[in-house]
């Protein structure tokens, strides 16, 4: 992989000197990453100046019309600058794709008559704040009808939207993929996938698919035509027309733009993700020498409480590749790391480099498909080995649980697994009456406090490993019973507060519900908050053998799609099928029932009917007389072909 990086790139600067004064090959891995996965163009959109923002590709240049050049980039480890759209006017502040095919350089455009498909990508880092117009960021064609391809973000005077993605089939319907995550000031890297052999349009948002929509294979793309202002029907980036009789570039992005690039074909998730990781796993480079003291690491431009790595070296000869870990930890308010590390007199020198925590490794999001877990009724060593000796591979993620007040600490199974390297789910429940644990403050009980406090402690210090924390699941059985909707919100923020606040920061924190139709009018007073959560789950079981199980997890899913909103973020958190199994309240199925039931999940799941949902653990319940999901012997083939499907091990074990 690193010659043909390197390959692409010379390739490619050699390209870009017939239109273009000579530049040295990018040296940043993030842009390195881009070009060897063959975009049809790419604009940095680093110019120092002029009115042309330069294709590195094949001569597809913009011209530039009200933009600020020199901004700082998608990333300070990157000396490439940005452009900044709608600062030096707040209309027709945009480049537009220059038409040169009359010199033999075909417009972009992949338009596609009915009958045919299409497949195309487009790419982009995007800081801003919230829009308050539907604001371009990479389109083709003019709004409201004549559109190829929009990627934009903003409001259309019927609805406010966050990122958004949408094409145009042949006959001019629009198919989208929205999220609910918008501009918030900070860079975003965005994705919009074209993918019709597929049937699918998706939007990446920082490495991870936002959401998709569905295209009809075979529906063809929009060609599309000239408006009333010249240049409508080309690609246009940071602004885009609002019709087909607008006069300007007239929906306008307010903030930066960087590194643009379209691709003839559908990046894969993996890809998007590559790209993601090679832009936020630059080093920052301290280059302090010190032996056998303390050593502080002062002026990190801007880390404060963000999660980063600490690692060392004595030998730069081979950057990136003999860098040793020292830990992971958080910035100090005043953004410095302290830590005592002393160096050998041999070592002339020692540097010091801090890489930011990317939030697939911070919240154990896995690159591409879902993580493989299994729960069972005694959580024991013997029953993960039995589970994993019949499948022939380890689980991803084990799911333990523990009873009200029983959990004051790591037990010795736990501590084994986390210290072999295994990632650890636990579900617990600080007491049985949810008023107990909402904090002293609030009228809880200081013993229950107490508990949390030594709990936290035995958390933190497994640090730098992490642990999967979910306080008390499926709580929509409960209210009455253990307490109100505002109590339980109140143990859960009480929880989080006492493990903040005892240095167990290496938690993720994973709210998981039943997610069945009677109690969904309760979730949303049971939302701890979109800060106190990283993963959402919900415990979907199959109850009867006349129950189609794929139909019942779509409800499920699309419920928290649907009725995700700024308040109640479900949809910008990774999801989860906390638990699922075959059978339940008396409902024993046969073996054959459940084999349908595992071959109808590996299919959906391998379709990508479920996008979102990044860890599915099965419920091997091994309580006899009531093991009703239990795996039956003669299911074992049909569910070891689900844990060895595709989606459920692309990703790297």
């Amino acid at each position: 992989m690193k010659s043909r990086i390197t390959l692409s790139a010379l390739a490619v600067a050699c390209l870009f000197t017939l239109t273009r004064a000579a530049v040295a090959v990018p040296a940043s891995p993030y842009p390195l990453t881009v070009l060897s996965d063959n975009p049809t163009v790419y604009w940095r959109l680093d110019e120092a100046g002029g009115n042309t923002a330069h294709d590195w590709i094949m001569g597809h240049g913009c011209l530039v019309t009200n933009v600020q050049w020199g901004a700082p980039g998608y990333s300070a480890a990157d000396p490439d600058r940005a452009a900044v759209f709608g600062r030096l006017a707040s209309s027709n502040s945009y480049a537009g794709e220059v038409d040169y095919s009359a010199n033999g350089i075909a417009n972009l455009d992949f338009a596609q008559p009915s009958g045919n498909n299409a497949e195309f990508s487009l790419e982009a880092w995007v800081k801003g704040n919230a829009q308050t117009q539907d604001a371009g960021i990479v389109a083709k064609g003019y709004g409201n009808g004549g559109e190829q391809f929009n990627l934009d973000t903003g409001s259309d005077k019927v609805a406010t939207h966050g990122f958004r993605f949408f094409v145009r089939d042949a006959g001019g319907t629009v198919h989208s993929a929205a999220s609910i995550l918008a501009p918030d000031g900070q860079w975003h890297h965005l994705v919009g996938v074209c993918d019709e052999p597929q049937g699918l349009v998706h939007l990446y948002v920082d490495g991870v698919e936002s959401t998709n929509g569905a295209i009809s294979t075979g529906a063809g793309i929009l060609a599309t035509s000239g408006g009333a202002v010249p240049g409508a029907a080309l690609v246009s980036i940071g602004a885009r027309t609002s019709s087909k009789t607008a006069t300007s570039f007239n929906c306008q992005f307010l903030g930066t733009i960087d590194e643009v690039a379209v691709y003839g074909y559908a990046l894969s998730a993996s890809q998007v993700l590559a790209h993601y990781q090679a832009g936020i796993a630059a080093l920052r480079f301290t280059n302090l020498a010190r032996r056998a003291a303390s050593v502080t690491l002062n002026g990190l431009g801007g880390l404060s409480n963000a999660a980063f790595t600490l690692l060392s070296a004595t030998n730069l000869a081979l950057p990136l590749t003999n860098w040793a870990s020292l830990a992971t930890n958080s910035c100090d308010a005043a953004g410095r790391f302290s830590l005592t590390n002393p160096i050998a007199s041999s070592a002339r020198h020692q540097f010091y480099a801090l890489q930011v925590a990317r939030p697939f490794d911070a919240q154990w999001i896995p690159p591409c498909g879902v993580w493989l877990g299994a729960e069972f009724t005694n959580g024991s060593t013997q029953a993960f080995s039995d589970h994993e000796a019949r499948i022939g591979h380890q689980l991803d993620i084990l799911r333990r649980y523990h009873t009200p007040g029983s959990w004051t600490a790591l037990n010795s199974e736990e501590l084994a697994y986390v210290n072999a390297g295994r990632k650890l789910f636990v579900s617990f429940k600080p007491n049985f009456q949810w008023s107990n644990a909402v904090g002293v403050a609030n009228g809880g009980s200081a013993t229950v406090d107490s508990q949390m406090t030594s709990l936290a402690k035995s958390v933190a210090e497994i640090k730098p490993r992490k642990i999967m924390l979910c306080v008390w699941h499926e709580p929509e059985n409960d209210v009455g019973s253990a307490g109100t909707t505002n109590q339980y919100v109140a143990m859960w923020q009480n929880v989080r507060g006492i493990f903040d606040a005892n240095g167990a920061t290496n938690v993720i924190w994973a709210w998981v519900i039943q997610n069945y139709a009677p109690f969904r009018y309760l979730l949303p007073g049971l939302w701890p908050g979109n800060g106190y959560v990283d993963w959402v789950g919900w415990d979907e079981y199959q109850g009867s053998a006349s129950q189609d199980y794929v139909a019942a997890q779509v409800t499920a899913y699309n419920y928290l799609r649907d009725n995700s909103d700024m308040t109640h973020s479900y949809a910008s958190k990774p999801w989860a099928w906390g638990e699922w199994g075959v059978g339940i309240n008396g409902w024993a199925p046969t073996a054959a029932q459940q084999s349908n039931t595992f071959n109808a999940v590996s299919a959906a799941l391998n379709a990508r009917q479920f996008p979102r949902v990044r860890y599915a653990a099965y419920f091997d319940d091994d309580d006899a007389p009531n093991a009703t999901s239990a795996i039956l012997s003669g299911a074992w083939g049909a569910y070891s072909n689900l844990a060895s499907s595709p989606y459920m091990t692309q990703r790297t074990r």
